[in-house]
């Protein structure tokens, strides 16, 4: 793991602003080049629900959008909050900093392009505990989906997370209903079942080194590893529902 020991997140929080507006600008500018490539994400990376009109109804999809507003009114009545405050905040949190963080850290170490990891839609963050997907675009594999979170281990909302996702992976995976996968090097969307989740955590004082040291090469490769690490852990641990070869080939791929 990488060394966070001598890390003050007071000491450097006007570091910790500015270089979190690098991690975001970054996110933008991954953003364009995936649109590029004909991948539909808005610009924060996560998968844009308006490509999917050809795929459900006008009905289906007004009614996952309404999904994700009851949500947020929920998050935001928990903090004492009004929805647009809450929006507001959003992307100062720990949770938000940390899904943007890895999915660049993800894009940036993968050995080859053909892997990539773009971020799920808000009706799957929020109904089905993904924050990321990682594709291989060769293949059209969904080599796993990641939820992330701010906590240390032993926290209880990380043994909660980690109860809940366990529950999700016994009884098959989890289904992404904004879903991509690949054909003849095309994207295609689609709702995509049997998606094992893995957990990434950092604790506040980890994540705050991490944004800290973005850009130093050498640091984003240990995180890349310990992220690498902690979801093969998982990995092994799967149902035995999961042939062996499955295992090895993701194994593989989150590796390096």
């Amino acid at each position: 793991m990488p060394n966070f020991e001598k890390f003050d997140p007071v000491e450097d929080g006007d570091v910790i602003k500015k270089q979190a507006e690098e991690i975001q600008n970054y996110i933008e500018c991954e953003s364009e080049d995936f649109n590029a490539e004909n991948i539909p994400v808005d610009n924060r990376c996560k998968i844009n629900m308006e490509a999917y009109r050809d795929k459900y109804s006008p009905e289906e999809l007004e009614k996952d959008y309404k999904y994700i507003e009851e949500a947020e009114k929920e998050f935001a009545r928990m903090e004492g909050l009004t929805v647009e405050q809450w929006k507001k905040s959003k992307g100062k949190r720990n949770g938000e900093r940390f899904e943007q963080l890895k999915t660049v850290i993800f894009n940036r170490n993968f050995e080859t392009s053909n892997i990539i990891a773009i971020r799920a839609s808000d009706y799957d963050d929020y109904k089905n505990s993904i924050d990321n997907i990682i594709i291989n675009k060769n293949t059209g594999d969904i080599i796993c989906a990641l939820d992330a979170i701010a906590n240390d281990k032993n926290s209880k909302r990380y043994k909660e997370k980690e109860e809940k996702i366990k529950e999700i992976n016994e009884k098959g995976g989890a289904k992404l209903k904004y879903g991509i996968t690949f054909e003849d090097d095309k994207p295609v969307l689609k709702e995509i079942e049997g998606v094992n989740i893995f957990i990434l955590s950092l604790s506040s004082r980890e994540l705050y080194e991490a944004i800290d040291k973005f850009g130093i090469a050498k640091f984003e490769n240990k995180l890349f590893k310990e992220f690498g690490k902690q979801a093969i852990e998982q990995l092994q641990k799967l149902p035995s529902n999961v042939p062996q070869s499955v295992k090895e080939k993701w194994i593989i791929n989150l590796k390096n």
